[in-house]
């Protein structure tokens, strides 16, 4: 594998335990959905100003 991802994949084994059609589609749903979490949190991050659990005087928060 010749990308950054690939070797991170390929490194941690997550294509050892593949055998179907199914297995493939979960992993790759939830490469999916861990991807766009931390694209959001990312986006938040930007649009605050601060990463979470950061001190912040703006009246611009964090809900919780």
């Amino acid at each position: 594998m010749k990308t950054l991802l690939g070797k991170i994949i390929k490194d941690q084994g997550l294509l050892e335990g593949l055998k179907t059609q199914e297995d493939l589609s979960k992993l790759l749903k939830e490469l999916h959905s861990d991807l766009i979490e931390a694209m959001l949190h990312s986006e938040l991050d930007a649009h605050l100003g601060y990463s979470k659990n950061e001190k912040n005087d703006s009246n611009n928060v964090r809900n919780g």
